[in-house]
C-alpha cells in the first residue's frame, strides 16, 4: 500500500482509520509488517504509518543450475573464478538486511480548491553483506552498512472546479542520507567478519533541496478531439561528501592524529592541506627508518613524530589514516517538461512529450588525501586534485504513442521514447587504489543514451486482467564496467643469455567505467491477475529479455 494521504487510512464518512498489514515475499525472503492510522476531521487531515522489512538477496534464476562458490578469497582455485568473484560475477551478493521507516504527514483543507501539506519521513537501512561482488579485491570482504535516511518538506495543492486548470502543485523538500560501510577483509580461507586482516570505514553524505511545480488542465476541447496538458519544472540542489579511514592506521600505537595537540603543531599550506615544507632555517628533517607508516618526521620545535607520509611536488604531505574517494561536489539539476495527452476517438488516443535536463558538478577544494595507502597516495591524490573544477551534461528527450481499443476493454498500444542517463559520482569522478588494484575515474565519461520502443496488448475483464508487452531498447554510450590489465617494463635476468632485459609485465589490474559505442536489449513481458469477489487474488508474472553490447571502448 502507498499511501499518499489520509482517505488511504480513513474511510468515507468516519474521522479515523487504522491499517495493518503482514506480508511475504519468497523472491528475496522478505517479512513486512506496516502499521498505520489516520484522521480527517473539520478541514484537518494527517497520517502516520510504520514499516519493517527484514529480508535477503533477491534470488536470480538463469538457464541451467549455477552454484555458488561457498568463499571468494586470493586462493581459490576455479576455472570459472570471474564468473563467482569480482566485475564479472553474475549472481547477487549474499546479504541480509533490516530496514524501520516512519512517515508522518498533516495538512489542512481550505474550503474545496486549495490544500496544504506538511510531510516528514525517516528511515534507517541495516545491511550485511559478504562483498563477493567487490571490483578492486580479491580478498574475502564483508560489508556492515547503515543508512540513515530523513526527508521533509511542504507543499500547496490548488485544484479549482470552474477552471481549464484541473490541479496545481508546489512543492519544497530537503532529504538527508548518510552511508556508512565498515568494511572488513581477509585473505585467508573461511574467515568471517570478525577474523579481519584488513579494515575501512567510509562515510558519504549527500543533502539535497528540492522544489517542484507542476500542472495540467482538464480536457479541452480542440476541433473534433480534446486534449489534456501537463507542465512541470524544478530545480535541485544535491550536496555530496565522502570520507573515510584504515582503521590498522588510527589503531597503531606509533601513529599520531593530526587532529589532537601534537598534530595541530605540523604546518599547512594556504589551503589548510597538512603538510611539512622544509624549512629555511633547517629546523625540519626526515628520518627515514623500517616501514613506511613509521617515519620520523621532526616538526619545527624539534619534537618527534612518528607519523605516515610521503613527498609529492617538492612537499611532504602527511597521512593520517583519513582519505577520501573524490572532492566534495555539488550538484545543480534543472528540469522543465511539456506533455499532451489526446483523444482523437471513442476508440484512440494519443501522447506526445518533451522534457529538457541539466545536471552540473561543482568539485569543490579538499584537504583530504587520496585513497590509498603509502606511496601510492600520491597517485590518487594528484588524480583527485586535478581534476576540472565544472562538469554539465544536458539532453532533450521525446515521447510519442498511440493507443487503439479493439473492442471493448481490449487495447493495443505502441510507444516510442527516448532517455538519457548521465554518469553518476562512482562512475566519473571516483579514484582508488587498494595494493594492485586500480579503480580508476573517468572525467570525459559521456551520457548514455536509450530508445525505447513498446508494443502491448492488454484487456480488463471482470475478474482480473491481462497484458502482454513486447520492448526493444538501443543504447548509445552504454556505461560499462571494464577491467583491463595495468603493464610496465621492467628489468629483468634473461634465464638463457644471462643478460638483463626489458620486458613488459602485468603489475595490476585496472577498473574503469568507460563508454561503449552501443548496446541493445529485447525481451516480453507477461502479466495476468485474477480475484474473486471475496478478495482473494492470483497473479502471474513472467519477464524474459535478452541483452548485447558492441565492445567498441572509447
Amino acid at each position: 500500500m502507498q499511501t499518499k494521504l489520509a482517505h488511504d487510512f480513513v474511510e468515507s464518512g468516519k474521522t479515523t482509520g487504522f491499517y495493518s498489514k503482514t506480508a511475504y515475499s519468497s523472491k528475496n525472503s522478505e517479512f513486512r509488517q506496516v502499521l498505520g492510522s489516520g484522521f480527517i476531521y473539520n478541514g484537518f487531515e494527517g497520517l502516520f504509518q510504520y514499516t519493517r522489512r527484514v529480508g535477503s538477496e533477491l534470488k536470480s534464476y538463469y538457464n541451467g543450475k549455477i552454484d555458488d562458490l561457498d568463499i571468494c578469497g586470493k586462493d581459490i582455485a576455479n576455472k570459472d573464478y570471474n564468473k563467482y568473484c569480482g566485475a564479472g560475477r553474475i549472481l547477487p551478493d549474499p546479504t541480509s538486511y533490516r530496514t524501520k521507516s516512519y512517515l508522518t504527514k498533516f495538512g489542512y483543507r481550505f474550503g474545496d480548491d486549495s490544500f496544504i501539506n506538511l510531510f516528514y519521513e525517516k528511515q534507517s537501512i541495516d545491511s550485511s553483506i559478504e562483498e563477493k561482488s567487490f571490483p578492486a579485491s580479491r580478498n574475502q570482504t564483508f560489508t556492515i552498512d547503515k543508512t540513515p535516511y530523513k526527508r521533509y518538506g511542504i507543499s500547496y495543492e490548488y485544484m479549482p472546479s470552474d477552471s481549464f486548470l484541473e490541479e496545481l502543485k508546489v512543492q519544497f523538500s530537503k532529504q538527508a542520507i548518510n552511508q556508512i560501510y565498515n568494511q572488513n577483509s581477509c585473505v585467508f580461507r573461511n574467515c568471517n567478519n570478525q577474523d579481519s586482516k584488513f579494515e575501512r570505514s567510509t562515510n558519504i553524505k549527500q543533502d539535497k533541496s528540492q522544489i517542484d511545480l507542476n500542472l495540467n488542465t482538464i480536457d479541452l476541447p480542440i476541433a473534433s478531439s480534446y486534449h489534456s496538458f501537463y507542465f512541470g519544472l524544478g530545480f535541485g540542489r544535491d550536496n555530496f561528501k565522502n570520507s573515510g579511514f584504515w582503521s590498522e592506521l588510527i589503531k597503531n600505537k606509533r601513529e599520531i592524529r593530526l587532529d589532537d595537540a601534537n598534530g595541530k603543531k605540523l604546518i599547512k599550506d594556504e589551503n589548510g592541506i597538512p603538510i611539512l615544507v622544509p624549512s629555511i632555517k633547517g629546523k625540519l628533517g626526515i628520518k627515514k627508518t623500517t616501514g613506511w607508516f613509521s617515519k620520523e618526521l621532526l616538526t619545527l620545535d624539534g619534537k618527534i613524530l612518528k607519523l605516515p607520509w610521503f613527498a609529492m611536488d617538492g612537499k611532504v604531505y602527511v597521512l593520517d589514516g583519513n582519505f577520501i574517494y573524490t572532492r566534495p561536489i555539488r550538484t545543480d539539476n534543472y528540469y522543465i517538461y511539456l506533455k499532451e495527452y489526446i483523444q482523437l476517438n471513442d476508440r484512440l488516443s494519443g501522447i506526445l512529450g518533451i522534457r529538457y535536463d541539466k545536471i552540473k558538478h561543482n568539485l569543490k577544494a579538499s584537504s583530504k588525501l587520496g585513497a590509498a595507502i603509502g606511496e601510492l597516495a600520491k597517485d590518487t591524490t594528484k588524480s583527485i586534485w586535478n581534476m576540472q573544477d565544472h562538469k554539465v551534461y544536458s539532453n532533450f528527450s521525446y515521447n510519442a504513442g498511440l493507443k487503439y481499443e479493439i473492442f471493448d476493454d481490449t487495447f493495443l498500444e505502441y510507444s516510442f521514447n527516448t532517455a538519457f542517463r548521465a554518469p553518476k559520482i562512482q562512475e566519473s569522478f571516483v579514484e582508488f587504489i587498494q595494493g594492485t588494484k586500480h579503480f580508476k575515474s573517468n572525467f570525459d565519461l559521456k551520457t548514455e543514451k536509450a530508445f525505447n520502443h513498446e508494443i502491448e496488448l492488454s484487456s480488463d475483464f471482470k475478474y482480473g486482467a491481462f497484458s502482454l508487452l513486447a520492448f526493444y531498447t538501443k543504447y548509445k554510450n552504454f556505461i560499462d564496467y571494464s577491467v583491463s590489465n595495468i603493464v610496465e617494463k621492467v628489468e629483468e635476468l634473461d634465464p638463457n643469455t644471462w643478460e638483463t632485459v626489458w620486458r613488459d609485465k602485468v603489475v595490476g589490474t585496472r577498473y574503469q567505467y568507460q563508454n561503449i559505442n552501443s548496446a541493445h536489449i529485447k525481451g516480453l513481458e507477461l502479466n495476468a491477475r485474477i480475484g474473486t469477489e471475496d478478495g482473494l487474488f492470483g497473479v502471474l508474472w513472467l519477464h524474459i529479455k535478452k541483452a548485447q553490447k558492441m565492445m567498441e571502448v572509447h
